[in-house]
């Protein structure tokens, strides 16, 4: 995201961000967007999730990033479907969020669990834009609560009086203060889907294994490159076309890998 970009969508009110975004999409659009386009057209322009854990979403208008086609297709993070679907089984009575975007799981699981209440929280005032606009669009903006950065006293705050409470945390980085049972104590008993940042802070991944080895089982998830077995049944697009799709190592820049966290 350039510093331009990210100045805008931090700051600026939604309305004026989704002009912007109008432009860019629409006024000398980049090969990136034309192409997004025309897969889009392709799929007969869904306003829903295809596929996956989140199929039926009513999805908002664009996403906080580029890839807004992999969570249209249901494909979006799929190494972490398994762990979704056994987070959903939990039944968790309170879910925090930490880097919400335009609310993809806040949202998703908002849907899958309808006795939980959401606290999503994203630094970007377009993504806390977008976020409400899912939430409203899927009927809700009753159990999904949008707020700004989260601290680890606010995430001590929303999970300490739940039954069974669990976090979905992406967050560049920040989730070496923000995950920590120490300043969280709650998290010694949630159900944690974590996704891992190396290339922010060196070492996380072994510094949350020491702090969480005596109170959860610990799974590591690896990304993988997409193959035409994760598409959707019923999704007609051309191989390459397909595998463009659902290709989120174009929009990472770095591999990526994942904890899931299971209390004992």
């Amino acid at each position: 995201m350039s510093a331009f970009s990210r100045f805008y969508k931090a700051r600026l009110p939604g309305a004026v961000t989704e002009a912007f975004v109008w432009l860019q999409l629409h006024v000398g659009p980049s090969r990136f967007y034309r192409h997004r386009a025309a897969v889009l057209r392709a799929l007969q322009g869904p306003r829903a999730v295809m596929g996956g854990p989140f199929h039926g979403m009513v999805y908002a208008r664009h996403s906080a990033d580029k890839a807004l086609l992999p969570r249209l297709l249901g494909t979006y993070e799929c190494e972490l479907h398994a762990a979704v679907e056994d987070l959903c089984t939990r039944r968790p009575d309170r879910i925090a969020i930490a880097g919400a975007a335009e609310g993809y799981y806040a949202v998703g699981l908002a849907r899958r669990l309808p006795a939980a209440t959401v606290f999503a929280y994203d630094g970007l005032r377009w993504a806390r834009h977008l976020l409400g606009q899912m939430a409203a669009r899927n009927h809700l903006a009753d159990r999904v609560r949008i707020g700004g950065l989260v601290t680890p006293a606010e995430l001590e705050r929303v999970l300490q009086p739940a039954a069974r409470p669990a976090l979905v945390s992406d967050v560049e980085g920040y989730e070496i203060t923000l995950v920590d049972p120490v300043a969280v104590p709650a998290l010694r008993r949630a159900t944690i889907l974590l996704e891992l940042h190396e290339n922010f802070v060196p070492g996380v991944t072994a510094e949350m294994y020491r702090r969480f080895q005596a109170t959860h089982a610990i799974a590591k998830i690896d990304d993988r490159p997409r193959t035409l077995s994760d598409l959707p049944a019923g999704i007609s697009l051309p191989a390459s076309e397909a595998l463009w799709a659902m290709n989120e190592a174009q929009f990472r820049g770095v591999r990526q890998s994942w904890l899931y966290l299971t209390p004992r």
